[in-house]
């Protein structure tokens, strides 16, 4: 339990550090922009990029900053091209899915499990859950009703998804290393 709650001091301290919140800052642009771009191979499977990023946040820095980054997110894609009417539910529903990238794969812990685990758990508890209850709640739509639907559409992007955040992951792993390497080099040499 100790650990638990021991990623959220961590992942609170990793805003001490001005390279981190710059970064931070970057994942949170590239957020934004990736809110903006999607894939429609069919008309009911919809298949955006933005969750990227959030993979990315949580890994390299956590639940606290996933939550804050997700959060963020949405507020601001929303106020640059709102689509709709805002809901803050929605706000919260990114915020967990930021939450839930960075419980699981924080300080590179980015197997291919992990990363299925966590993308199988945002679907079922953001996308489906969550996403499926706002959408009943402001639509009037009937749970029952629009639930398979998503739930066929949800299946049918989760691997593709998933497969997409392990190799963002498996990327930020090897740039990592490499930055590690070249750091210490360049103290070797001074």
């Amino acid at each position: 339990m100790m650990r638990f709650f021991k990623k959220f001091s961590d992942s609170l301290e990793e805003f001490r550090s001005l390279r981190n919140l710059t970064l931070m800052a970057m994942l949170l642009a590239l957020n934004v922009c990736l809110s903006f771009f999607a894939i429609q191979p069919f008309p009911y499977l919809k298949i955006g990029f933005s969750f990227l990023s959030l993979t990315a946040t949580g890994m390299m820095f956590g639940p606290t900053a996933g939550m804050i980054l997700g959060a963020a997110g949405d507020l601001i894609g929303f106020f640059i091209k709102p689509t709709g009417a805002f809901n803050p539910l929605m706000t919260l529903v990114a915020a967990t899915a930021g939450l839930i990238w960075g419980l699981l794969l924080y300080k590179n812990q980015c197997g291919l499990g992990r990363v299925i685990l966590a993308k199988t758990l945002i679907t079922a508890i953001c996308n489906l859950i969550m996403t499926t209850a706002i959408l009943c709640l402001f639509f009037g739509s009937v749970f029952a009703e629009i639930f398979p639907l998503r739930l066929v559409k949800n299946l049918c992007a989760l691997p593709a998804e998933a497969a997409m955040a392990y190799f963002v992951c498996k990327t930020l792993v090897q740039i990592q290393k490499r930055i590690r390497r070249s750091a210490s080099a360049v103290e070797r040499d001074s």
